[in-house]
């Protein structure tokens, strides 16, 4: 039929899941392209993809625009853990941890949000908080290889290495083309 934001961001998430970041970062950019006329919620939505490929491997800068702009076309959990994200690797604690209470606030169930509050806790030192942020966001959306990630770090920074060693070789298994996680395997391998 009609490609839809819907259908784009769809076809990303299995480009993804393929290897093809390249192609899922196209199709992420067509379901922005395309929520210029949708409703606020998949305009948020294609908005965050689009910071979340910015947080994979692009920058801090674009990320928190991308972020901020999804906000700005809906406020939602999701929206506003992604803008927490991006504001913890810009290094603004306090807008990290602004943004992640609000996320939190529109919706306690969502991984996202929990995952934001996890790396600003990470993002201010303080640890045992952001492992509890961390767990409760995997616990939500086990599949959440960034909360993983994230969770391994954190449980390496608390001295628990082989904790970390397996929940990052989870998220490899998981997403088998996440750096991310990698990375979180080999540092807990050789903390």
């Amino acid at each position: 039929g009609t490609p839809s934001v819907e259908a784009y961001l769809s076809l990303a998430r299995l480009q993804d899941l393929n290897g093809n970041a390249a192609d899922a970062e196209a199709s992420i950019a067509k379901a922005v392209d395309l929520s210029a006329s949708a409703s606020p919620t998949l305009k948020a939505q294609a908005l965050s993809a689009a910071a979340r490929t910015a947080l994979k491997g692009g920058t801090g800068k674009a990320a928190v625009d991308m972020a901020t702009k999804a906000v700005a076309a809906e406020k939602s959990a999701h929206s506003l853990g992604t803008l927490a994200a991006a504001h913890a690797r810009q290094g603004d604690a306090k807008a990290a941890h602004a943004a992640a209470d609000a996320a939190i606030a529109a919706g306690a169930t969502s991984s996202v949000a929990h995952a934001g509050k996890g790396d600003a806790l990470t993002l201010s030192g303080q640890t045992a908080e952001a492992v509890a942020s961390y767990r409760k966001a995997v616990e939500l959306d086990p599949k959440n290889t960034s909360a993983q990630v994230g969770l391994a770090y954190a449980l390496i920074l608390s001295n628990k290495a082989t904790e970390a060693k397996a929940i990052a070789l989870k998220a490899t298994e998981q997403d088998k083309n996440s750096g991310a996680a990698f990375a979180a395997l080999g540092f807990a391998i050789s903390a």
